[in-house]
């Protein structure tokens, strides 16, 4: 009873009715976020699972009652400074309740894209170095929808922040007695916060009854302990990546007479699955340049992407190495690391050596990497930005045809010399952006359709773009006669994702198909008069070592990859993404293995009978499961002490 007559008593106070009521107001922010993301979740999941509201309310209940004092905290501090500082506590309390109605408005369009909350681990230092193209990105998802949202609300909110500034609506009975009980409601609430208990649900709702703000001051990047000790393994370079079931031989491949001083072109294809390869619409393929392409190659049909990354794909392919175990970019945070790339072993043999970006090298920190790699030249999008006529923006960066010129210009000089360039397009990456309509290969694109159809066939608009402008720069290359003596290793530096699986879109928050499995081909038509299909598996750490094969230069011992065209045993993939959540896999074979580093949560397919990854069958081969969890076990161990000794070179 003491405790009602003190809340009586204060909330006489103006200034504890005024916090009562913007306290308030930002719990209703908070309500219209969970309402808001409860429907939009039963329209995503409908087919998957119901979802109860009751259910969906009390799982978090504690984190939702958490964040509401975390919420009102400001408000409780202001209320004890109205009185010295009047107009600046009125503009400090609209000021906050603004920033929360816009962090929510922004939670629930995040939630409508990405199918789950926001969270800190959606932000990290990759996002963190290239703001500007993030922008880019999120202004191209923007809803209109959202800003009608958010015109009403505001509209709302500066409603009720004249009301409150009236001392006669603050004086009312009405105004008091509501302000008591919500206090006593609030009060009462926060006291039950120790006794609450997680309800037990399905993941699912575990998942999208997740506050976005409890992230922010929630830790998830701890492993799990299962996955830190094994008394029995012991460190030695290069991995063993043999399959786990199949002993498999593929014999050498000879198209290609091996020592010579052969040119060597690298282009990391952007975001690309290898799923998309044969798509067509009236009957054209999207990938026009690649089947021609295809032809006089030799082409893989089972390559996988290590990590969805481009700035793990660089290192994958540069170095023939693996990512760390953590969320850091080794190119980012190491960009001194002692790990030996093809530009600095080519340049060590008397190539000449460049690589070119229509975009910001800075991005990720691949421009300070690149200096430390030995390359003559380092050209990206404030190289280009100058020279005529393709230096406009297209989505991250210019036109990809901007880097036709540099080409010719680079290989004229010192033409005795053999040459390794590396070509970083941008397109067609996230917002799928196309120069003109005459790369509209869909047609036009209804204004009313939804957004998930129109990213869809933008993405497709771009991908014929940024395929018709590699088909330029070969056909220029071959005009030249630069191509003869070159050899073009060409690939997907990973895949990109459109809601094939749920939650699944972009490129690096999973390990499907869509996200790592990518096309993959060496050309040359002199040596490959016919293609050569390669059905075995093939990663991203395969590229170097494959071109040191060919140029019969030796190997060191820490390569982790195996040259494609050499004899060698069925392999296996390992894979890995680390974003909002760990996951590592597997694909051996017909078998394709996920894990979640932190969960423990496995899922198995055979893609032979399933090839889009539908049915989970994890529960019915545990012993295959076991096999690959031990193997992922193994491999994890295999990376920490890896980079335990690389990095201790650096001090």
């Amino acid at each position: 009873m003491k405790i009602l007559k003190f809340i009586f008593a204060i909330t006489k106070k103006k200034q504890l009715i005024t916090f009562s009521i913007n306290s308030f107001i930002s719990i209703l922010i908070v309500v219209f976020y969970k309402i808001d993301i409860y429907y939009k979740a039963i329209k995503i999941f409908e087919k998957t699972e119901q979802i109860s509201f009751f259910s969906y309310i009390l799982n978090n209940f504690l984190n939702d009652l958490t964040v509401i004092l975390i919420l009102s905290l400001p408000f409780l501090f202001l209320s004890f400074t109205a009185n010295k500082f009047k107009k600046t506590s009125k503009i400090l309390s609209f000021t906050i309740l603004s920033i929360y109605l816009f962090l929510f408005l922004f939670f629930t369009d995040f939630f409508r894209i990405y199918e789950t909350p926001f969270h800190t681990d959606f932000i990290n230092s990759q996002v963190t170095s290239g703001l500007t193209e993030i922008l880019i990105s999120a202004i191209s998802e923007l809803s209109l929808l959202l800003i009608i949202k958010s015109v009403i609300l505001f509209s709302f909110l500066i409603f009720f922040s004249y009301l409150i500034s009236k001392k006669n609506i603050i004086r009312s009975n009405k105004i008091k007695k509501f302000s008591q009980t919500y206090i006593i409601i609030l009060a009462i609430g926060l006291m039950t916060i120790p006794f609450t208990e997680k309800n037990a649900t399905t993941s699912t709702i575990e998942d999208i009854s997740q506050n976005p703000i409890s992230s922010f001051f929630i830790n998830s990047e701890n492993e799990n302990n299962n996955f830190s000790k094994n008394e029995n393994y012991k460190f030695k370079f290069k991995l063993n990546t043999n399959s786990l079931f199949s002993k498999k031989l593929y014999k050498r491949i000879d198209n290609i007479p091996r020592g010579k001083k052969y040119n060597i072109i690298f282009y990391f294809f952007e975001s690309t699955p290898m799923k998309y390869f044969n798509k067509q619409i009236n009957e054209r393929y999207i990938m026009e340049t690649w089947h021609k392409l295809q032809k006089n190659s030799f082409f893989a049909t089972n390559h996988y992407a290590n990590y969805p990354l481009s700035a793990n794909a660089m290192l994958s392919v540069f170095t023939s190495s693996y990512d760390k175990c953590n969320k850091d970019l080794t190119i980012q945070k190491h960009s001194n690391i002692k790990i030996k790339s093809i530009s600095e072993i080519l340049k060590e043999n008397n190539y000449k050596t460049c690589i070119i970006h229509p975009g910001d090298l800075r991005y990720a920190g691949q421009k300070r990497y690149l200096k430390n790699r030995k390359f003559d030249k380092i050209i990206d999008y404030n190289d280009l930005k100058n020279i005529e006529p393709y230096n406009y923006k297209v989505g991250w960066g210019l036109d990809e045809r901007s880097m036709i010129k540099p080409t010719i210009d680079f290989i004229k000089k010192d033409r005795n010399k053999p040459f390794f360039i590396t070509y970083l397009p941008v397109n067609p990456h996230h917002p799928y952006k196309i120069p003109s309509k005459k790369y509209q290969i869909t047609g036009e694109i209804p204004k009313n359709l939804d957004f998930k159809e129109k990213n869809w066939l933008n993405y497709l608009n771009s991908l014929y773009y940024a395929d018709a402008a590699l088909g330029e720069l070969i056909t220029t290359l071959e005009k030249h006669g630069l191509m003869e003596n070159t050899i073009l290793f060409l690939f997907a530096d990973h895949g990109e994702a459109f809601y094939q699986h749920v939650k699944n879109y972009n490129h690096p928050f999973f390990l499907y198909e869509e996200n790592v499995h990518v096309p993959f081909l060496i050309y040359n038509k002199q040596f490959f008069k016919k293609p050569i299909i390669f059905n075995g598996i093939t990663r991203h750490i395969d590229i170097l070592p494959t071109v040191l094969d060919i140029l019969k230069i030796k190997a060191n011992n820490e390569i982790e990859g195996d040259s494609m065209l050499s004899p060698r045993k069925e392999k296996l993939a390992l894979l890995h993404t680390y974003w909002k959540d760990d996951f590592m896999g597997i694909r051996d074979g017909k078998w394709k293995y996920i894990t979640n580093m932190k969960t423990e949560k496995e899922e198995l397919y055979n893609l032979n009978n399933d090839p889009h990854e539908t049915k989970n069958i994890s529960k019915n081969h545990q012993n295959i499961c076991l096999k690959f969890k031990n193997k992922i076990f193994n491999s994890r161990l295999h990376k920490k002490e890896f980079y335990k000794r690389k990095l201790n070179l650096e001090k």
